[in-house]
């Protein structure tokens, strides 16, 4: 091999090197065993404490392939625990609705994909007796609605990586329907392709139409739109937002205004669900503080959502601790919750990180 271009020799595959990433399961005696090759790394290094003086020079060589302290032993970012933060909100003080809403005073608001997921396909009726499922379910439970639904196939969207976690990966088989097209696969399988679930979208999206049911089409994640919507729909009437992401929440009260209409989140109640929380937008956000909701998306963002990691170690409530205790922690939150300081905030993105991880 003298002589010869590096990149021209191909080597047999038993005398290709394999990185320990690559060897996930190793046989001894007769058995398989599965191997971390994070974990191996931290033994090494607890070994080396006593081979070496200087354990430094270990760390000057990279000893993951990934940070751990964000991503999990698969790649993928670590999952976010965003319901953690409406527990830690809800115990600041009392955010609870003080009445029940009649269905005949209020508009509704319903996230469409919550709801998409909300009704069982019976496999062999058709698409067109699904889609009047739905039809039937909004018309008994909710007087006046307006239903916003995410949009797919224009993109990626910021919730990707969470369909990916959803779906495992797993991409459904493009079906071709109409509305006298029986169903006969699964739902989940169904709605795991974007395509699939865009053309069910844009069918339900006519039957509501046809029995005067309101519905908004964002070009991606909903989630800003469904809050407009329910902060445009204060203006003139009480708003009921239905609902189970806590990203709603968090928007909802950083965008409402005091001035207009209440606003109450709630989840769509279920029948083995004896209690559930129920916000009352007004009341959570004079509890949180002006200032505190200001920041709140900062908080949501930073302790792990649908487009940020999970920090290992670090929780929502030590977030939101972090937010009312903590001085530089809410001067660094300010600065990027606020567009004119970009050049700031390129110099201040790891401080925050480092506020939370101190445990004083």
């Amino acid at each position: 091999m003298k002589d010869q271009d590096a990149f021209s020799i191909s080597f047999k595959r038993s005398m290709q090197v394999k990185t320990l990433n690559e060897k996930t399961k190793i046989r001894t005696q007769g058995d398989t065993l599965n191997v971390s090759s994070q974990l191996l790394f931290q033994r090494l290094i607890t070994a080396a404490k006593h081979v070496t003086d200087d354990v430094s020079k270990i760390f000057s060589y990279e000893l993951s392939n990934f940070p751990s302290a964000m991503f999990d032993t698969s790649g993928a970012m670590r999952k976010p625990q965003k319901s953690n933060l409406a527990e830690a909100l809800w115990a600041i003080g009392d955010c609870s609705a003080e009445y029940e809403t009649s269905t005949t005073d209020v508009q509704y608001v319903l996230d469409g994909g919550s709801l998409l997921h909300r009704i069982q396909w019976p496999r062999g009726v058709t698409f067109g007796r699904i889609a009047y499922l739905y039809v039937d379910h909004v018309c008994r439970k909710y007087n006046t609605a307006i239903v916003v639904f995410d949009g797919y196939g224009n993109g990626p969207s910021t919730k990707d990586s969470t369909h990916q976690r959803q779906t495992k990966g797993i991409v459904g088989t493009k079906v071709l329907f109409k509305e006298d097209t029986p169903f006969k696969s699964k739902k989940e399988q169904f709605l795991g392709n974007v395509e699939n679930k865009q053309n069910f979208i844009n069918l339900l999206a006519e039957r509501f139409k046809s029995q005067n049911i309101v519905s908004h089409h964002a070009e991606s994640d909903a989630d800003v739109l469904i809050v407009q919507t329910a902060v445009e729909s204060a203006k003139s009437t009480t708003t009921v937002l239905i609902g189970e992401d806590t990203d709603l929440l968090v928007l909802l009260c950083y965008h409402i205004n005091s001035c207009h209409h209440n606003i109450i989140f709630q989840s769509e109640m279920k029948q083995s669900t004896k209690k559930f929380k129920v916000w009352d937008l007004k009341k959570t956000k004079n509890v949180l503080g002006e200032e505190f909701c200001k920041v709140l998306p900062f908080v949501q963002s930073i302790s792990g959502c649908d487009t940020t990691s999970r920090l290992f170690g670090i929780g929502k409530g030590q977030a939101v601790k972090k937010a009312q205790t903590d001085e530089y922690f809410m001067e660094c939150a300010n600065t990027f919750t606020d567009t004119m300081y970009k050049d700031t905030q390129l110099l201040l993105r790891h401080k925050p990180i480092l506020c939370l991880k101190r445990k004083y």
